[in-house]
């Protein structure tokens, strides 16, 4: 009897989900897990079975899926009205290449299709249609940029933190936080408000506000950054920014430090700093001097440098000017741009183009040039044009610039607020919410978005401002009123200092916008044609409020008038209508090719017999085998499953008389289409383009009825007819009621069906019983396991007596 000196526990797990648990035969001398899966291999093989049987069902359902897929395929494609390729649609067989005929071929374009083009003419187009509209009859500007007062023996006050930028990283990103030039730092309070809306701009790489994370406030004297964090995931921290800044607001290279940072003690807390902190003071010689500025002219930019200080020191407006104006010629051409100072130390730059239709402007400079508080008194984006981003009186759009002249359309409304209304009334349509503060560019939008049916543009080239009616033809108007009176507060004349209600005769702001116009009103005219139909010998009169339109199911476009006197006419214009055959027959030959190849597998499928030898093939024998040998094992076994399918014979025979019922052989041999008279063949067809070209620019409506309609008045579907109801009784996806092969197999396209098949429910089954196999193969195994572990601690047992007896007679 075999001993041992000690027992061990063991665990054998196997692929059929069941596993081996006890004691190894080490006592007995037993290969007891090998004895276990020898006596459960009835039990194991069922399971096999099983699976072997379920990998077939999945494997059909590929096979018809394959199939269902080439039928829904080829209805998006050829079937469905809207498809681009649709052969089912009647109008792919129109006669959709127009010509226009005749001297007059020009001056009218169709395109599109109508059975009525053949014979139609167009005897006249007497009127145009146009839009009614106004363009202003006097420039919007001045024509010129000049620049605010500069002092050239003054000073400036440079804003530290104007035109600059502050750094920040937050995680593994770094931020750049932009400090506009054109925004006032001059207020503490202000400040950090300003740096909070920069902050609100900068999106982080969550697809959060930088804004989120960190924001600024000025307390007790002092500048703070605080962690607005609710967590700390991704720590937020400010890292540096442009010259002068960091010392503006308080802060030194140890306050970044990671252990000091806003993330690691949720608030930054700068030195104390006022207003004069914010701002510094130089000569303005010694500020500009050297600097750079940059301008544009029609496009071109270039960089101009100023004198250095020293040499500023010695000039005039009127010299500043002539060192401009030799910059001017050296950049852009000598003359293209005059350059005008006074001779005094204190003036204004102006910059005029010798040709007004050239757009000169200041594009940006060398931090604080520019801007409110820059020292050139000149803010980027400044023009010879209107600026239109800014208030009506800093736009240039009132010439003189006095408050007196905006005080003419502007009125203190009734219901109060801070700034003057702005009458603007178009087309009897009052434009609210406008103020004396309003920029150009909002006065443009709000009368856009308004009711007065209209579209205001300024035309930059031009420098006027331009109006059009948003409704072609005779329904469009432009006009409005020189001025009104409107209810508003009015000084009370009995007592200096109080306002009481009142009426005030205001200007309307549209004299302003369309200078020299006026207020004229201007009515759209519609376009007047006249045809005459086939047969007929009347002209018809047709009108139109545009010049391109939908006329007889056809596309028109007037280009000219013509035969507009009735002594002086010429030939009427007439149309030459073809099919695009071109295109047709490609549509045709591709159908062609796609059927052949779903009519050849449907074969293939149904035809292929079964080779008993390759079933599925177990886990354990895959385990053995390469890649490439299970796939070649797998073609080998997938063949012959759908070996006389009688749903797929069904859909087979449907196919093969989708054409040959719908006209006989010569007809369709003569529109070339030919069907193969090979039973193997399982009514394939071959196309001949030129002979499909033929018939189609012979007889272009037989080829649409046989395509797509009924043929010979018997009641009789067309090709694609057919081939749709063969669709919908196989392949359908939509609805209650789906297509055989998708209740059979389920289809990606009709998601409810992936699991509510014929198929997949004989999964399901077969899924229960391998359920409940491996349940009744694990109590084998535990049954089995439990038997041979007594038994090996039996014999332990023995074994250990036996050792004890022996003992007694050594």
């Amino acid at each position: 009897m075999a001993s041992i000196g000690s027992l061990s526990s063991a665990t054998s797990a196997n692929l059929y989900g069941a596993t081996i648990r006890g004691i190894s035969g080490l006592a007995s001398g037993l290969d007891t897990d090998t004895m276990i899966e020898q006596m459960t291999t009835g039990t194991r093989n069922k399971i096999s079975q099983q699976f072997q049987e379920r990998q077939k069902l999945q494997w059909k359902m590929e096979a018809y899926r394959n199939i269902s897929s080439q039928l829904i395929d080829f209805n998006s494609k050829y079937l469905r009205l809207t498809a681009p390729n649709s052969l089912y649609r009647a109008s792919t067989f129109d006669r959709s290449i127009i010509t226009s005929q005749g001297s007059n071929a020009s001056k009218v374009k169709v395109s599109g299709s109508s059975a009525v083009l053949d014979g139609l003419k167009v005897t006249s187009v007497k009127k145009l249609a146009t839009t009614a509209g106004l363009t202003a009859k006097e420039n919007a500007s001045v024509g010129k940029l000049t620049s605010g007062e500069i002092d050239l023996e003054g000073k400036v006050q440079i804003q530290k933190l104007a035109d600059s930028s502050l750094y920040f990283s937050y995680g593994k990103q770094s931020y750049s936080v932009f400090l506009s030039a054109s925004a006032d730092y001059t207020n503490p309070i202000e400040t950090a408000r300003l740096i909070n809306a920069a902050l609100d701009q900068v999106e982080t790489s969550d697809n959060g506000k930088l804004g989120d994370k960190v924001e600024l406030s000025y307390e007790d004297g002092k500048f703070k950054f605080k962690d607005k964090q609710a967590n700390h995931d991704n720590m937020v921290s400010l890292t540096g920014g442009s010259d002068g800044v960091m010392e503006a607001l308080g802060f030194n290279d140890a306050d970044l430090k990671d252990d000091n940072n806003i993330g690691s003690t949720g608030v930054l807390e700068g030195r104390e700093r006022t207003a004069k902190d914010l701002v510094s003071e130089i000569t303005i010689t010694d500020f500009i001097g050297g600097k750079e500025m940059y301008f544009s002219l029609d496009g071109v930019s270039k960089t101009i440098k100023l004198p250095d200080a020293v040499e500023l020191q010695n000039m005039t407006m009127k010299d500043l000017a002539v060192h401009m104006q030799e910059a001017m010629d050296k950049n852009f051409g000598k003359g293209k741009v005059t350059v005008e100072g006074i001779n005094s130390k204190k003036g204004s730059l102006t910059f005029e183009t010798t040709h007004a239709s050239s757009v000169f402007s200041v594009t940006g400079g060398t931090r604080g040039m520019l801007g409110s508080s820059g020292a050139m008194k000149m803010t980027a984006g400044d023009s010879n044009r209107l600026n239109l981003n800014l208030g009506i009186e800093d736009s240039g759009i009132l010439k003189n610039g006095t408050r007196d002249s905006l005080d003419k359309y502007t009125f203190s409304p009734l219901t109060g607020g801070h700034d003057e209304e702005l009458y603007l009334e178009i087309n009897g349509t009052v434009i609210k919410g406008l103020t004396s503060k309003s920029s150009i560019r909002d006065i443009v939008q709000a009368v856009n978005d308004s009711d007065a049916g209209v579209k205001v543009t300024y035309l930059s080239i031009a420098d006027r401002f331009t109006i059009t009616a948003t409704t072609s033809g005779s329904g469009g108007v432009v006009g409005f009123e020189k001025e009104a009176e409107v209810e508003a507060k009015i000084p009370d004349t009995s007592s200096p200092g109080v306002m009481i209600p009142g009426k005030k005769k205001v200007q309307n702001f549209a004299n302003v916008l369309f200078a020299g116009c006026d207020g004229i009103a201007q009515t759209g005219q519609d376009a007047e044609f006249t045809v005459r139909y086939d047969g007929s010998d009347e002209d018809v009169t047709v009108i139109r409020p545009g010049n391109s339109f939908v006329f007889e199911g056809a596309s028109f476009t007037l280009n000219d008038v013509f035969n507009v006197d009735p002594a002086s006419q010429s030939e009427p214009v007439t149309f030459s209508c073809k099919v695009d055959s071109e295109s047709i027959s490609k549509k045709v030959s591709e159908m062609v090719e796609d059927y052949n190849k779903m009519v050849d597998e449907i074969a293939k499928q149904v035809g292929s017999r079964p080779n008993r030898k390759y079933q599925p093939l177990t886990d354990e024998a895959k385990a053995k085998m390469t890649e490439l040998e299970i796939k070649n094992y797998e073609d080998k076994a997938k063949e012959g499953l759908l070996f006389g399918d009688t749903l797929l014979r069904g859909l087979s025979d449907k196919l093969r008389f989708v054409f040959s019922g719908v006209a006989n052989g010569q007809t369709l041999e003569n529109m070339g289409l030919t069907i193969s008279g090979s039973y193997s063949e399982n009514g394939k067809i071959s196309f001949d383009e030129t002979k499909f070209k033929e018939a189609l620019e012979r007889n272009p409506e037989q080829v649409q009825r046989l395509f797509t309609g009924t043929v010979d008045g018997k009641g009789q579907d067309g090709f694609m007819a057919r081939m749709s109801g063969v669709f919908n009784i196989y392949a359908k996806t939509d609805g209650l009621t789906k297509g055989s092969l998708i209740s059979r197999a389920g289809s990606t396209s009709a998601a409810t069906s992936l699991l509510n098949n014929e198929i997949q429910k004989q999964m399901d089954e077969i899924d229960k019983r391998i359920d409940s196999l491996t349940e009744k193969l694990q109590n084998e195994i535990d049954r089995y396991s439990s038997q041979f572990t007594r038994m090996e601690q039996l014999i332990a047992q023995m074994n250990s007596q036996s050792n004890m007896f022996s003992s007694f007679g050594g």
